[in-house]
Formats: structure tokens, C-alpha cells, sequence
């Protein structure tokens, strides 16, 4: 995913279990990379805030192997 504008908290966590949490900051021109089971093992989240943050796109680009 590739995000534009406005920066935002990403969070991610274990699926199972109370394992380590991970937020990082998307800024502007961030490429983030989700590859092999990541989305199996673990949850991702950009968590709501409580007031407007700025103008925000995220372009996705997914692989899909059938």
C-alpha cells in the first residue's frame, strides 16, 4: 500500500495470543509490504481518531496467485 497525505497510526497485532503490538507511522509516501502469510498470523488496523487529521489516500496494489 502506498500512502499519501495526511500521516496516520498503523497498528498491527497478533491474530492469537497477547503477543508484541506494532504501530508505526504512515507519512506521506510510505510503502508498506504485507508479504507471505502476514495477513494470516495477524490483524492490521489504522484506529480512528478524534478529530480530522488531514486529506489521506491509500492506493493498495494486490498480487493474486490462482
Amino acid at each position: 500500500s502506498l500512502s499519501l497525505g495526511a500521516t496516520r497510526r498503523f497498528l498491527v497485532k497478533p491474530r492469537q495470543g497477547a503477543g508484541e503490538r506494532l504501530a508505526l507511522d504512515l507519512v506521506h509516501g510510505s510503502l508498506l509490504v504485507m508479504r507471505g502469510a502476514t495477513q494470516q498470523h495477524y490483524r492490521h488496523a489504522l484506529p480512528r481518531t478524534g478529530r480530522p487529521v488531514g486529506e489521506r489516500i491509500n492506493l493498495t496494489f494486490r498480487r493474486i496467485i490462482g
